[in-house]
């Protein structure tokens, strides 16, 4: 257990807050480290942008980026996206967990349950009754994690993933349940 100057381990020192402009060179770090197909600084940089339609959440202890998290709210309406585009066919009251990681080093320590339970916590105060996401098949940790949070593996897309191909399970969290 590491214990900072003002005796706090760092667990007790990281806070999960809004993610800001200036986080996102940080996030978009950590997501190149940790997948084979990530999300550019411009990807954050745009759903950031997207207001009341994404909720983008920081773990920082300090100055230090540990972890983010990406939630997509459906627009209320259920038909287009703030920028106009179509929605993805989701009702309201849904949002899909889009891209999450904590940087390495730093994994195993609860900070993305802490992640997750900030998004749960979003999720019932805005009426947020359901959150999907894709995982990979192989990502044990990963799936691990979301099925002590209270997903549920409900399907499978076949060949979602790329470098390398694979399968991936889609999991679902529901207000009800938990």
């Amino acid at each position: 257990m590491t214990v900072s100057k003002d005796g706090l381990t760092l667990q007790e020192r990281v806070e999960i807050l809004p993610c800001r402009e200036e986080d996102l060179a940080e996030i978009a770090a950590i997501e190149a480290a940790s997948f084979s197909e990530p999300w550019s600084e411009q990807g954050f940089r745009d759903a950031l942008q997207l207001g009341e339609s994404a909720k983008l959440f920081s773990a920082k202890a300090g100055d230090d980026l540990l972890g983010y998290l990406v939630l997509y709210i459906t627009p209320e309406s259920g038909e287009k996206n703030p920028d106009g585009s179509p929605g993805k066919n989701y009702f309201p009251g849904e949002g899909e967990l889009e891209t999450t990681a904590v940087a390495k080093g730093y994994r195993g320590l609860g900070i993305g349950h802490r992640l997750i339970g900030a998004m749960k916590s979003y999720a019932y105060e805005h009426g947020i009754l359901t959150i999907f996401l894709e995982v990979r098949v192989s990502n044990e940790a990963a799936r691990a994690l979301y099925i002590s949070e209270g997903f549920i593996e409900c399907g499978m897309r076949k060949g979602f993933y790329r470098f390398p191909d694979e399968d991936a399970i889609v999991m679902k969290w529901e207000a009800s349940l938990d």
